[in-house]
């Protein structure tokens, strides 16, 4: 997260073989200005198809969703990244959790 808008960049595989979320990343931020970003840098499946792609797009729309709420948050004199941080942790804790029991 940066308070500024910077330059967007990605460093890609060179597999022959892509998972849509990284085709999606690469065709959305070519030119583009960024703030902030989702990351995943391990687990990934390559092999996700249509669904894949899809879920890459939705990430991205609650990317920039959670960006203007932080930003609501911090222009009303809350600490918004602070609080979608703590938000993020219970639901990680929440989910591992659940994980543990199901």
């Amino acid at each position: 997260y940066s308070q500024n808008l910077c330059d967007a960049a990605g460093l890609f595989t060179s597999n022959k073989v892509k998972a849509e979320c990284v085709k999606y990343t690469m065709k959305k931020i070519q030119g583009k200005k960024m703030q902030a970003a989702v990351c995943n840098v391990c687990f990934a499946n390559a092999c996700t198809g249509a669904e894949g792609y899809e879920t890459a797009e939705l990430t991205a729309a609650a990317e920039e969703v959670w960006a203007a709420w932080i930003q609501e948050m911090n222009e009303a004199g809350y600490d918004g990244q602070g609080i979608f941080d703590k938000t993020r942790e219970f639901i990680e804790y929440y989910n591992g959790v659940y994980n543990y029991y199901n």
